[in-house]
């Protein structure tokens, strides 16, 4: 068994060798191919000083040498003796980028300063957890070791590249679940752990006389890849994060689907990256991926009109909280959506009920035409409140409603405070009850059909204009209410005719109360819409002269008057 000195002098031999070949290994590296991956890397992360350095040195721009090196000292000192953040993992990963360039610039006693303390990361392994710093674990516990040793055969040592690569494992299997999708509470720093495992995988594709990936971390990082493609809005930000991307990642998400993506993803990228590299090869003969889902172990739910630039989209993520977001052709309309406020007996505050239970997905409809979710929560005062989103895919439309439910017969107010993109302003009508979403031109029509049409006072509810959005809000409603908000995202939706109405429900020969059941009619243009809720249990009624016994109803009408169902949840309507 060697001794520790024969081993220490064995790695000082490696570093000097590895030091004096660094040139040869340079045309391999990341940065020498990609440039550009700078800004992925480090670009308003790492320390300003190191990106002006890194910036030149990738360029092969004058560098002030002695300084450059005085800093690497200074850091790694610092870096030794002080707790990790996010700006000192940013640091170590640009060092490691630059390890192949540092020789021409540093000696060879700093250089394997360097090197040593950068391998010393693995050591954080066990302070870390996947899923409680995903960042954080994929850096120190796999990516550092593998950069280094793949990009420097001499420094090779197979238990430490072992353990590197099941680490790599752990981190991508802790990110996604049976379904191949992250949880939404992991979609926040998605990018950054995509990032860190591109530059791993292009390291192990990268080096020499080494096989490349194990099939298994092959396969999860082509799920990654895709995911990166699927989670992104039409704007391509992260949907459901209220956080801009990390800079250069469009230049990202196409390396990592080239690199590792299937011929469905590649086109997929070609389609929402029209300039993207990837265009120089046709895969236009390849099925596209499935636009809209629903993962229950995710907590999340996307909604497209198609896979098309400017394309209708709707963005959930659910569970202690909700998180929704909504866009269209111009880009994102509604950036959140609030909490139901209910109260009871149209009170003050003090009669605000709370919610007791997280946000469940309880229906899940998608085909050719339509997208149905509904969630449910609990609230206190045995309410429950159900939020259903509705999108026709061809007709621009889009349904969000709130049905709150008590089991005793209470009288219930409601509220919600929509959100609206920071580009967009919200304007109510004169008049009417509706609102028209504004930016540089019109995005949408609002409207509030649980209100009258004619505005006649705030007694019932009211949609208002605030700071952030509007606010939509209905009044003393016994037993059960239902707050349906109509969306027509055409740009010419409030220049053309359009009205709304409720219409009466009938159960045998009486009208129904509103606590039982509601129906409404929408006209925009030429298109007639009919929507009706169900608030007690099913029953036989009729809405336009038509019966049905399903609880949820939501179609268009044709100039016959024949309705077409898009959506039905537990029964149709009988023409």
């Amino acid at each position: 068994m060697p001794n520790n000195k024969s081993a220490k002098s064995a790695f000082q031999y490696a570093l000097q060798q590895s030091y004096d070949e660094s040139a040869n290994c340079r045309g391999r590296t990341l940065l020498y191919q990609f440039p550009s991956a700078l800004k992925w890397i480090s670009k308003g992360r790492a320390s300003k000083e190191l990106y002006t350095w890194s910036k030149d040195i990738v360029h092969e721009n004058a560098v002030e040498s002695e300084s450059l090196a005085a800093w690497i000292n200074e850091w790694i000192s610092r870096d030794a003796q002080s707790s990790l953040d996010e700006r000192q993992l940013h640091d170590a990963v640009l060092l490691a980028q630059l390890i192949p360039f540092l020789p021409q610039y540093i000696d060879i006693q700093t250089w394997s300063q360097l090197v040593t303390h950068l391998l010393g990361y693995m050591s954080l392994v066990n302070d870390l957890h996947p899923k409680e710093s995903p960042v954080a674990f994929a850096i120190a516990a796999a990516e550092l070791p593998i950069v280094l040793h793949r990009y420097h055969r001499r420094l090779s040592d197979s238990l430490v590249i072992d353990h590197a690569m099941k680490n790599v494992i752990v981190s991508l299997e802790e990110s996604l679940g049976d379904d191949d999708l992250p949880h939404a509470n992991m979609f926040s720093d998605f990018q950054e752990t995509l990032a860190s495992w591109t530059r791993m995988y292009f390291a192990c594709q990268k080096a020499p006389d080494v096989a490349s990936c194990p099939e298994d971390i092959e396969l999860l990082f082509q799920r990654c890849a895709r995911n990166s493609l699927l989670l992104s809005r039409g704007d391509h930000e992260t949907c459901c994060t209220h956080t801009r991307s990390m800079p250069g990642w469009k230049r990202l998400r196409e390396l990592a689907v080239t690199l590792a993506g299937e011929p469905s993803d590649k086109r997929l990228l070609c389609t929402r990256q029209p300039k993207s590299a990837s265009r120089v090869r046709s895969y236009s003969k390849y099925a596209l991926p499935e636009m809209s889902f629903q993962s229950d172990w995710s907590e999340c739910a996307v909604a497209r009109s198609s896979w098309d630039l400017g394309a209708a989209g709707i963005y959930v993520t659910y569970s202690e909280s909700m998180q929704i977001e909504m866009e269209g052709a111009n880009g994102l309309i509604i950036s959140s959506v609030g909490e139901p406020r209910v109260s009871l007996h149209g009170e003050t505050d003090s009669s605000i009920l709370n919610r007791i239970s997280e946000w469940s997905c309880t229906s899940w409809f998608n085909d050719h035409e339509a997208v149905y979710m509904e969630f449910e929560s609990r609230f206190s005062n045995d309410v429950t409140v159900q939020r259903q989103l509705v999108m026709a895919k061809d007709e621009s439309v889009i349904l969000m409603a709130d049905a709150v439910i008590s089991e005793v017969e209470d009288t219930l107010s409601y509220s919600c405070e929509v959100e609206l993109s920071d580009r967009l302003q919200m304007f109510e009508a004169e008049e009417h009850s509706e609102g028209f979403v504004v930016g540089l031109e019109p995005e949408a029509l609002v409207l509030p059909m649980g209100l009258d049409e004619w505005r006649q006072s705030d007694l019932k509810g009211s949609l208002r204009r605030s700071d952030e959005g509007f606010v939509y809000s209905i009044n003393h409603q016994d037993g059960a209410l239902y707050a349906p908000l109509l969306f027509c995202l055409s740009r010419d939706a409030g220049t053309e005719p359009y009205t709304w109405r409720r219409l009466s429900v009938a159960e045998g020969l009486s009208r129904t109360p509103n606590s039982t059941a509601v129906g409404y009619r929408a006209q925009f243009n030429e298109s007639q819409w009919l929507i009706y809720r169900s608030l007690a249990p099913p029953a036989s009624r009729s809405i336009l002269g038509q019966n049905t016994t399903a609880e949820f109803i939501f179609g268009a009408v044709d100039d016959k008057g024949m309705f077409h169902q898009y959506v039905g949840v537990e029964g149709a309507i009988s023409n």
